[in-house]
């Protein structure tokens, strides 16, 4: 009802940013996290639109260098041009500190956010299972085994026994993908790509890599869904 907006951090259990919208009330408020846009709408039927990280500084600074607001005050009567330059020199340096100190804060804040959404992206990588569709000719002077997977051909490097094995009973074998979204937002494209198929053989269980292999130092987001999968068998 004050019309202030205040931001706390709920883990510290204090308040880090606050701001006065309007002389009334706040009706609605809007977030675009983890972007960091905030959105009010107020009583005098207005829409008012904040970057949160600078919301965030300005309040910071603002709350500690009224602290130093004496320093900052006009030239006193009984005082000397050389006092007054060097307050005033003393106040340019504690208002760069808190500047300092602020923007280290909002900093924190802004990376947390970053982190925030990478991990909701990584969060929509999934591991799937697919069914070998057919297998070619084997050639056992490259132990290269054609295979068909989800319409489309790989050559996958097999031992002769594991080969003769799973061309009799490649019915049974699946590949593991990992489906990753497509980041680019194009209406052509499809949503998902299989990445990092492995051929799991029906028999002895070994893994075989087939098709273009990403490292997670390729893909970040293919990093994080990896380590929070590493999390969730460890818990």
């Amino acid at each position: 009802m004050s019309g202030y907006i205040y931001i706390i951090n709920l883990q510290k259990r204090e308040k880090v940013a606050e701001k006065q919208i309007v002389n009334g009330s706040v009706e609605d408020i809007y977030l675009s996290y983890p972007i960091g846009w905030l959105g009010t709408v107020c009583s005098d039927k207005k829409l008012y639109v904040f970057n949160m990280n600078q919301f965030i500084l300005d309040s910071c600074y603002s709350a500690n260098v009224s602290e130093f607001d004496s320093l900052a005050a006009p030239k006193k009567l009984m005082e000397t041009e050389q006092q007054y330059l060097a307050r005033q020199k003393q106040f340019l340096a504690r208002q760069l500190a808190v500047l300092n100190k602020c923007y280290s804060e909002a900093t924190k804040i802004r990376l947390a956010q970053a982190r925030e959404a990478d991990t909701l992206f990584a969060m929509k990588y999934n591991e799937i299972e697919i069914p070998i569709d057919e297998v070619g000719k084997y050639d056992d002077k490259t132990f290269i085994l054609p295979i068909k997977v989800n319409g489309q051909w790989y050559e996958a490097k097999i031992p002769v026994q594991d080969a003769q094995t799973l061309i009799n009973n490649y019915s049974k074998a699946k590949v593991i993908a990992i489906n990753r979204p497509v980041i680019d937002d194009n209406p052509n494209e499809p949503l998902y790509q299989l990445i990092n198929l492995r051929l799991k053989h029906p028999i002895s269980n070994k893994i075989y890599p087939i098709g273009t292999q990403i490292t997670p130092a390729e893909d970040k987001y293919l990093r994080i869904y990896l380590q929070l999968q590493a999390k969730a068998k460890t818990n």
